[in-house]
């Protein structure tokens, strides 16, 4: 987090636009409607005093959504054929899992048809589609704070809670300051492996994000929404969404502030990379066939692959021996 770019800014400024600068600024409602900073009827922090105290009254908090990035909302087993007894259970990440049926021979493949992994734990993460995960199997993201703390909160007595911990230190400083779960204070897990628009395909992900707002938007003060890495783009995504469905007036009147923390506006090298090497990340559990199969099933890397400046030269250099050339390139569809 220290090493992180923290950029913050009010929606307006993310819609058609990248990333706006910090501070204040203003432009002409004619152009693009940007102005960062309380919105005209957003009474703000220091305008809204709640019960008062004996040094005068408190200033009101602004309510805070956190919304996780990649591979950082806890997934659990809704349903499963190929393990019956994981139901209602955690699969990303459970160190219970990773034992014996993670563990394996030679090769991926149970059958010679390649419809059935040695590894189960790999076969209920993989997806078979950009839009379907394996046969018999449905995961679901553990909503609410619990989904975002840590990724293993029950392995070793809980002891693997700190070691894989995600947003647990910034919930535990928002908590000792007072703010209450579901009252000032929640979260948007999601299932990081899908794309977008899947994810409101499958679950409604931004009309129960819309909700949520609403919910904690409760004083009428605004909501903050604070996003790491790929849960900018979700954000983004979010506000485009927000702003269609439900008009800007929406958008003014529910969200305060967008605080983005090492947002992959422009993309990130790292997602192609893993897709064509496999993930470095999960290495440390898959081999690397297991691991570039992976990185191959998700709908949402693409999303994550760089665009704009970053895009325009080539992303990867690969030694004139090799056998993989991959270029950037652009089609227009009729």
């Amino acid at each position: 987090w220290t090493e992180s770019f923290f950029c913050c800014c009010h929606p307006g400024a993310a819609i058609g636009l990248g990333a706006a600068p910090l501070g204040e600024m203003s432009v002409d409602e004619k152009s693009s409607g940007i102005r960062l900073g309380p919105q005209p009827g957003h009474p703000g922090p220091s305008e809204t005093p709640s019960e008062s105290s004996e040094t005068g009254p408190a200033l009101a908090r602004l309510p805070v959504l956190l919304v996780p990035g990649f591979i950082s909302s806890q997934l659990k087993a809704a349903s499963s054929t190929l393990c019956p007894q994981w139901e209602g259970q955690p699969i990303w990440i459970s160190l219970a899992k990773l034992g014996f049926h993670s563990m394996h021979g030679k090769g991926l493949w149970e059958d010679p048809q390649h419809l059935a992994l040695k590894n189960k734990w790999l076969q209920h993460l993989c997806l078979c589609s950009p839009e379907e995960e394996s046969p018999g199997i449905r995961l679901e993201a553990v909503d609410g704070l619990d989904g975002i703390r840590s990724l293993d909160s029950e392995s070793l007595f809980g002891m693997a809670a700190e070691a894989s911990q995600i947003f647990a230190p910034v919930i535990k400083v928002l908590e000792e300051i007072d703010y209450q779960a579901g009252v000032d204070l929640d979260a948007a897990p999601y299932d990081w492996r899908f794309a977008p628009d899947i994810l409101q395909k499958r679950s409604k992900y931004f009309e129960v994000l819309a909700d949520k707002v609403e919910q904690l938007n409760a004083r009428g003060t605004g909501v903050i929404l604070l996003a790491h890495s790929m849960g900018n783009k979700v954000v983004r995504y979010f506000l485009e969404y927000a702003q269609h469905s439900r008009g800007r007036w929406w958008l003014d009147k529910h969200i305060y502030s967008w605080i983005a923390v090492g947002a992959p506006f422009l993309g990130a090298a790292q997602a192609l990379r893993s897709t064509v090497q496999g993930m470095s990340e999960v290495r440390p559990v898959f081999s690397l066939g297991e691991s570039m199969m992976f990185a191959r099933s998700l709908s949402s890397s693409p999303w994550l692959f760089p665009i704009g400046s970053q895009a325009t030269s080539p992303c990867c250099f690969l030694r004139r021996q090799g056998v993989l050339e991959i270029k950037s390139m652009k089609a227009r569809v009729a």
